[in-house]
């Protein structure tokens, strides 16, 4: 053993220097892997722990014209705590408003639905003047910290008016209020647009325009009370229609975006940590070939082989315990910057924490990994060095085809002994393990490709409406509008800027238990519908095609009849088809990204007969020009809707350079083990470089040799990768297509895939200028005699 010990010793002091190179590999990779994780719960449980930060209410209940006693409801034995607000019937300049304006009653409002403050300050409640506004409104109006916007209110008396949806001259007070700060509650990040007042606001103006009054309500068992608290509520409101909004609604939404973040940023981890461990258990295995060489002279000297496997293990525990640290350093680095999008907005603290369990745990498993990935190579080369036989790897190890043909063919002596050197492991004592440095080299090319092919996909998706379901140019109308369809639809036939239309109507439905929001295509002029991503679109009244999250919450395939249920109307349809189904005005009109129904006019008046249409999904014609074409969608006095991704794509924005920094990740790990490869080769190689020289090989021919080892090695390796790595990009996005509910149409980066081959050999040459000039340095008095 204490030969073993020796070993140990003298192998630390001449390969420290390849030991920290692996450790700081391992330390890099492991950092980036265990990161994207930890980002990827804190993304998922963002909105959750927000709703205890702030103290979220359990369901907000309001009143139209007729309001009910809320001090009656505030008794109920249901309610822990309540606030009351009220909504402020205001309008713009022009008649108009995208804002929901907002302000506090009582003390107890502050108390429940704590807005997270975004940007800015929070206003003054002392302040008349001052607002905020909600991430959506930014959107949506443009305002921003620094804006001043001016509104009119309506009366008092003309509340009741305003409910009936009559056109009024506002005759309450105009006002303007100073935008000091983006904040959001509850439900506030995705659609509502609201503006924040004062309660100095309320005090000044509410006795003087009308208001709506709101309750904040949370329960003292959460949505256990929730079914015997609406019924007390109705029980004093009477004949009162009472709306009830449960934050538990919100929150399924947001929480699905959320997870289809976290499912990007873990298969961000998945693929860098498939792909490092290849590349670092074949560094791993060069390592236990270097030291092979001395196997036989120390079994000589009484030692085991378990105890060299042993030594073999405790060396790849001084690589992997400083690599578990410094993975742990990165990791508590880069894992608050991998949180973005809605997960950032969501999360009450978004920087400056790091998951002591999920670092340990990953500091852990990380030695283990390393360990258990070393622990097999020195099994095998101690088996080898100590059973009798010569050789290491490159027993019985055939000469290259390759090399053969190049010979023939009359190439420099240079470039033949760098081919040789890259193809052939060798024999015996100068053996090196070719095939491991391939297979690494080969893993890391392909997934840089794949990584590269995602990349292009998601930019794709962000750049390309359609894949998101907005199959047209505009939609015009509004959701919320009686049916206008005696209207529109002859304006809309009689426009030659408009080539192609089809009406819309909403309607919500129950397929087979799953509840979605149903959306109605009827062809005006031409035929405009959303894409079919498999099957085909619904044809008369008694089909229908699904999003792809409710195909699955169904649990029935395309081709399946299922029942459909609307209150208490009860009608068998068939699956025709699967579908993206469109968002509209950035609300997503009901429908979740990779959810809905698309039926047609006649399948949803057979379940909703009085289903408005009020919107219109209009594609313009080429022959007009588009300033013209959209100067009459504003003609007709509707909104005009554009494309707007929704949520859970607008988001993946800010993750689009995930796959730049996999890319680069890997591109840092494989020029670590590339280089890593060629100083071990030279090493090994010293007795056959000294023999080259002897026989006239001159400094520069040495390092053209390595250098065309170098470039044999990546060439080969390109050979294979790029098949490989494309083929698992688009694999890859089509999975993720799929948990997104969108259009799945990989692309294949063509400009990146013909740039990255000479890149890949321009980049191997300089990693091998340093190996290269130690080769050149050999002495072959000094090189064969030490043999």
């Amino acid at each position: 053993m204490a030969a073993a010990l020796l070993r140990l010793r003298a192998a630390a002091r001449l390969r420290l220097r390849a030991w920290v190179v692996l450790a700081l590999l391992v330390g890099v990779a492991g950092g980036a892997v265990l990161a994207s994780l930890a980002a990827a719960d804190r993304t998922e449980s963002a909105y959750d722990r927000f709703r205890v930060w702030s103290s979220g209410a359990d369901l907000t209940m309001f009143n139209a014209a007729d309001p009910i006693d809320f001090s009656r409801v505030r008794r109920l034995p249901e309610v822990a705590v309540a606030g009351e607000a009220s909504f402020a019937w205001l309008v713009g300049e022009n008649g108009e408003s995208d804002l929901d304006p907002v302000y506090t009653v009582d003390a107890a409002a502050g108390t429940i639905d704590r807005p997270k403050l975004l940007e800015g300050r929070r206003p003054d409640p002392t302040k008349v003047d001052e607002a905020s506004i909600t991430p959506p409104a930014k959107r949506i109006t443009g305002l921003k910290v620094g804006s001043s916007v001016t509104l009119r209110a309506l009366s008092p008396d003309q509340l009741e008016s305003a409910f009936e949806g009559r056109d009024l001259e506002p005759a309450g007070p105009t006002v303007t209020v100073h935008i000091v700060g983006i904040e959001a509650g509850q439900g506030e990040f995705v659609t509502d647009s609201t503006l924040r007042l004062t309660p100095a606001f309320g005090r000044e103006y509410g006795d003087q325009i009308a208001t709506v009054d709101l309750l904040a309500v949370r329960l003292k068992r959460g949505a256990a009370d929730l079914a015997s608290f609406k019924n007390g509520v109705e029980r004093i409101a009477g004949d009162t229609p009472v709306s009830f909004g449960t934050a538990d609604e919100v929150a399924t939404e947001i929480n699905r975006t959320l997870h289809v973040q976290a499912v990007a940023l873990r298969t961000f981890g998945l693929l860098a940590a498939l792909a490092s461990l290849v590349i670092l258990a074949q560094a791993l295995g060069r390592e236990a070939a270097e030291e092979a060489v001395d196997h036989l002279a120390l079994r000589a000297l009484g030692v085991t082989r378990p105890q060299l496997w042993a030594t073999s293990v405790v060396r790849t525990l001084f690589i992997a315990v400083p690599g578990a640290v410094l993975a742990a350093v990165v990791s508590a680095v880069a894992a608050p910057l991998l949180v973005f999008g809605l997960g950032r907005e969501t999360d009450p603290h978004p920087a400056g924490w790091v998951d002591g369990r999920m670092v340990l745990a990953g500091m852990l498993g990380l030695v283990v990994v390393m360990v258990l990935a070393g622990a097999w190579p020195a099994w095998r080369v101690s088996r080898w060095w100590t059973e009798g036989s010569q050789t290491a790897a490159g027993v019985g190890a055939l000469p290259s085809r390759a090399v053969g043909s190049l010979a023939r063919a009359g190439v420099p002596a240079s470039t033949l002994t760098g081919v040789r050197m890259a193809l052939e492991p060798g024999r015996g004592r100068t053996a090196v393990p070719t095939r491991a440095a391939l297979v690494g080299t080969t893993v890391s090319l392909a997934a840089v490709l794949a990584a590269f092919t995602f990349g292009s996909s998601l930019h794709r998706l962000l750049t390309t409406p359609r894949l998101y379901g907005w199959d047209w140019d505009a939609v015009l109308g509004s959701p919320f509008d009686e049916d206008t369809s005696d209207r529109v639809i002859p304006a809309l036939t009689d426009e030659r800027a408009v080539a192609e239309a089809s009406s819309m109507s909403y309607a919500e439905m129950t397929v087979a238990g799953a509840r979605a929001r149903a959306v109605a295509f009827e062809p005006v002029k031409g035929s405009v519908l959303p894409p079919v991503v498999e099957g085909r679109a619904p044809q008369d009244e008694t089909e229908l095609a699904l999003g792809t999250k409710t195909l699955h919450a169904t649990g029935r395939s395309i081709g399946d009849t299922v029942d459909v249920v609307v209150g208490d109307r009860h009608e068998q349809m068939r699956i025709v088809g699967r579908s993206v189904l469109p968002s509209v005005g950035g609300s997503d009109a009901g429908i979740a990204l990779g959810e809905g129904i698309l039926v047609t006019g006649d399948g949803l008046r057979r379940l909703v007969p009085d289903a408005p249409v009020n919107l219109y999904a209009v594609r313009y014609s080429d022959a007009v020009p588009r300033r013209e074409a959209e100067a009459f969608a504003e003609r007709l006095g509707f909104g005009v809707f554009r494309a707007e991704p929704p949520k859970g794509v607008a988001d993946f924005a800010r993750v689009d350079k995930l796959p730049g920094i996999l890319s680069a990740l890997l591109v840092v790990v494989a020029a670590g083990t590339l280089g890593h490869t060629l100083m071990t080769g030279v090493r090994r190689r010293r007795r056959d470089l000294a023999i080259l020289k002897t026989l006239g090989f001159v400094r520069r021919q040495v390092r053209a040799a390595v250098g065309w080892q170098a470039t044999s090695l990546v060439l080969v390796a390109l050979i294979c990768a790029m098949p490989l790595g494309l083929a698992a990009g688009q694999w890859a996005w089509r999975v993720f297509a799929g948990e997104l509910g969108i259009v799945p149409e990989p692309v294949v980066p063509l400009v990146t895939v013909l740039l990255v081959a000479p890149a890949t050999v321009v980049a191997a040459n300089l990693l091998a200028a340093l190996p290269g000039r130690s080769a050149a340095g050999v002495q072959p008095a000094m090189a064969l005699r030490s043999e």
